[in-house]
């Protein structure tokens, strides 16, 4: 769930155009905004069941090994290490 918190945070930071690298205040603002979403009656603990089910589908998927994490692929136009130099 914190992954979840995070990116919700983290989208709603962007929304407002802070992009600083602070991961506790988008996980803090991600809380937020899922606990107050979460004190509608029916709708919250649908909208809490469905997010609870993509951190856990994000879980399995990252532990397991058939995605890699955020950040840990090459980085875009990065040279191979195999090609030779003239």
């Amino acid at each position: 769930m914190v992954g979840v918190y995070y990116m919700i945070g983290h989208k709603v930071r962007a929304a407002f155009r802070k992009n600083s690298n602070r991961p506790f205040l988008e996980v803090t603002i991600g809380v937020l905004v899922v606990g107050l979403i979460t004190l509608v009656p029916v709708l919250g603990w649908i909208v809490k069941f469905v997010l609870a089910m993509a951190g856990l589908g994000a879980l399995i998927l990252t532990r397991f090994g058939t995605r890699k994490g955020i950040g840990t692929g090459p980085k875009a136009g990065s040279v191979a290490s195999t090609e030779k130099q003239a």
